[in-house]
């Protein structure tokens, strides 16, 4: 570990997390151990949780309760993840009436909202604890592919970034946030310069823009200084950009998934299943008739968070279709939205 992943690490985090009233840094900790849990422990952490966001939401959530008490469902009744097909699935129209539910309540809460690739996107809002244990889920995911707090990487967007507070934590963070206005040779001519002179080991980028920056490289015969590794998400990594972007940049790929209420999803090496954030979130693989799908088989996944009692998502339809993978690999494979 150099000097200043030390520093960021035994410093600027946990100040950080004092600094906003928040628990990311503790919660990574948490994660760093409980990746190496077994299937049992696991289970059992995701039976204690969801007990305690069954209760909650009923007791507190006009929404859930009318749902369960129309359907006959006290919350004595869900004890373990087995119990969760007791339970109806909701969608996205049901989560915004509980979103309107909770604009009342004077709460330190977080914004969020769906990238809206399978329609209208979806606001809502987290609170603080489920804000922190999801942010330190994807500290833990980019871990996996290397990466240490303190090293430098770039974050490549089409959304521009205002905040002052979060250009600050990004220089603290030694990150580098680029604002591609356009997808033209422009645009990459200027990102390929702010790449060599800044030099990251890690870059984050949505598939698509990356294809085309690296089709620029190629057609110019360019050549990036050493990337570590890349971590893509948002829309889907298909196997030619895959090619294609690893080619150009000669750097391994480390593919993300995630979604509104959900777990996220990291690969632990380039082509692996995508291994999820199950302390924070159950995940069910459902087909068609609402039952749970076998290993190899495709399905809708439906989440459940464990941890936004804000905004509470139990057995939520994400409308997006995956392939769970094996038992052994206890995750889900991401394939189409």
């Amino acid at each position: 570990m150099g000097f200043y992943n030390s520093i960021n690490r035994n410093l600027i985090a946990p100040a950080s997390d004092l600094l906003f009233r928040r628990s990311i840094f503790q919660k990574l900790k948490f994660l760093e151990e409980s990746q190496w849990w077994d299937r049992d422990q696991l289970l059992a952490y995701q039976n204690e949780r969801l007990r305690k966001i069954i209760r909650y939401a009923y007791g507190e959530i006009p929404f859930y309760r009318t749902l369960y008490d129309r359907h006959g469902i006290k919350p004595d009744d869900i004890e373990t993840v087995d119990d969760l097909t007791k339970l109806p699935v909701i969608q996205k129209k049901d989560i915004r009436t509980i979103a309107s539910q909770r604009n009342d309540r004077n709460v330190r809460a977080v914004k969020g909202i769906s990238s809206g690739s399978t329609g209208k996107p979806l606001q809502y809002t987290k609170s603080m604890e489920a804000y922190s244990m999801h942010t330190a889920a994807g500290i833990r995911g980019w871990q996996w592919m290397g990466f240490s707090l303190g090293d430098k990487y770039m974050k490549i967007s089409q959304n521009s970034r205002s905040g002052l507070i979060k250009r600050m934590q990004d220089k603290v963070n030694r990150s580098r946030y680029i604002f591609l206005k356009e997808i033209n040779d422009d645009e990459f001519a200027r990102l390929f310069e702010t790449i060599q002179i800044y030099g990251p080991d890690y870059l984050r980028c949505y598939p698509d823009p990356l294809y085309f920056f690296a089709r620029y490289l190629q057609k110019n015969d360019l050549q990036l200084p050493a990337i570590k590794a890349i971590n893509t998400t948002g829309n889907i990594l298909y196997p030619e950009a895959r090619a294609l972007i690893e080619e150009q940049l000669n750097a391994p790929i480390h593919d993300a998934y995630s979604c509104e209420g959900g777990a996220v999803f990291y690969q632990t090496s380039p082509g692996s299943p995508y291994y999820g954030a199950d302390e924070y979130a159950i995940t069910e693989v459902m087909d068609a008739g609402g039952n749970r799908v076998k290993a190899g088989e495709n399905g809708r996944l439906v989440t459940t968070d464990l941890w936004n009692r804000e905004v509470p998502f139990i057995r939520y339809d994400t409308q997006d279709v995956v392939t769970l993978a094996s038992d052994k690999s206890n995750s889900s494979q991401k394939r189409i939205p």
